[in-house]
């Protein structure tokens, strides 16, 4: 199913009870929450994120019968791959049972692969997302600034995308920061708003997370900010912050019990997705590696502090193999 056609579905109210999105991760979050706005209240919902989700779990949710609740929701997000025979037997047990319901965001590599072949199931709308035009990007700030009684001008849409390299995600979060001060000119957002040095720190420990190449983000920090001292702290921070979110979610605590300020939905988002990916015996690793990094750089004379930055960051992703 294309964009425009899931849609002209939700103004009509008239999608099938299996959704599956995948591709740009904002529009897949920003079309989910609108699919469950279109069904029916009183539902028994269960969310499964990322490592939570388990076949078995999602299948006994969806067959299960409701006693105090109009029917079953499963909402699933997740980038672990989920074989065809799982998938398929989930979209039968909600096809079968009149009063489930299924919304799922998937991110896996073989994303496009494994449901290309389930568009031909009437009974499920597959829909792949992909990044909005600048123009659209713009069209959704001002949309999110209307919700808060604010005129967002086209120019200062424009510059809050500039401070996120032309991040919906993270750009999106941002409004409501602004709403606190009822204003949304440049001026303010320079102020208060994360930007892209923030934005950039967050990719590259996606990268060195995943155990992916990370050298040209890394440059991109270094030409905004040629001290690689700074950048590291700026690592050890975000570090710090991403192990106290690890931490609630063990404690089923929201961000704000634990942070000075409450993020941005999206930005905390994206740090809970990262906390996920690392484990309590990771972070003890990498906070005595990183002790160590910074030691070293304060003790070091050597002017090639930015290829000793990248050798540590190296010898740091060694933890993720």
């Amino acid at each position: 199913m294309k964009q425009y056609e899931f849609e002209n579905s939700l103004n009509r109210n008239s999608l099938p009870r299996a959704v599956i999105l995948y591709g740009d991760e904002f529009l897949t979050n920003h079309f989910a929450v609108r699919a469950q706005e279109n069904l029916p209240e009183n539902l028994s919902t269960l969310k499964l994120y990322y490592k939570e989700f388990e076949f078995e779990e999602a299948k006994k949710h969806l067959a299960e019968r409701g006693l105090f609740s109009s029917g079953n929701l499963l909402i699933v997000k997740t980038d672990k791959k989920i074989e065809a025979k799982h998938l398929n037997a989930i979209l039968d047990i909600t096809r079968k049972k009149e009063d489930s319901f299924l919304i799922m965001i998937y991110e896996a590599e073989d994303a496009k692969a494994k449901l290309t072949p389930l568009e031909k199931r009437g009974d499920v709308a597959v829909v792949r997302l992909f990044a909005p035009k600048q123009n659209e990007a713009v069209g959704f700030l001002k949309k999110r600034a209307q919700s808060f009684n604010l005129h967002l001008k086209e120019s200062e849409a424009h510059h809050l995308l500039k401070l996120y390299d032309n991040s919906l995600l993270l750009a999106y979060g941002e409004i409501e920061k602004l709403a606190v001060y009822g204003e949304t000119d440049e001026r303010l957002q320079d102020m208060i708003c994360v930007g892209q040095s923030e934005a950039n720190i967050l990719r590259l420990i996606s990268l060195i997370v995943s155990h992916a190449p990370f050298y040209k983000e890394l440059e991109s920090i270094l030409l905004e900010n040629d001290e690689p001292m700074t950048a590291l702290l700026s690592i050890i921070q975000v570090f710090r912050r991403l192990f106290m979110f690890n931490a609630a979610m063990r404690f089923n605590l929201p961000s704000g019990d634990f942070l000075p300020y409450v993020l941005p939905p999206q930005l905390a988002d994206i740090h809970t997705k990262l906390a996920q990916k690392i484990s309590f015996r990771q972070f003890c690793v990498l906070f005595e590696l990183l002790s160590e990094m910074e030691l070293l750089f304060k003790k070091s004379e050597t002017r090639e502090k930015k290829a000793l930055l990248c050798a540590s960051l190296i010898k740091l992703q060694t933890i993720f193999l």
